[in-house]
C-alpha cells in the first residue's frame, strides 16, 4: 500500500465515520420531536381530564371522602 491508498483508506473511513455521526443526529432530532410532541400532548389530556372531571362533578354532586360519611337513611328520620 503507498501513501495515496493510505491516504485514500483514511478518507474512506473518515466518510464513514460522518455518515454514521449525520444518521445518529437525525435519530437523536427525531426522538426529540417526539418529546417536544408528547409535552403538547400531555397538557392537552390533562384538560380534557379534567373538563370530564368537571362534568361528572356535576352531575352527581362532590365525592364523599372519609371526612364526609354518607348519613344513613335511618338517622334522617328520628320521629
Amino acid at each position: 500500500m503507498d501513501t495515496s491508498d493510505t491516504a485514500y483508506s483514511k478518507v474512506r473511513a473518515l466518510r464513514t465515520t460522518v455518515l454514521a455521526q449525520q444518521i445518529e443526529i437525525a435519530s437523536l432530532r427525531a426522538a426529540d420531536r417526539a418529546r417536544q410532541a408528547q409535552h403538547v400532548e400531555i397538557p392537552r389530556l390533562m384538560s380534557t381530564l379534567q373538563t370530564h372531571v368537571t362534568a361528572l362533578q356535576g352531575q352527581q354532586g362532590p365525592a364523599r371522602g372519609p371526612a364526609q360519611p354518607k348519613i344513613p337513611e335511618e338517622a334522617n328520620s328520628s320521629s
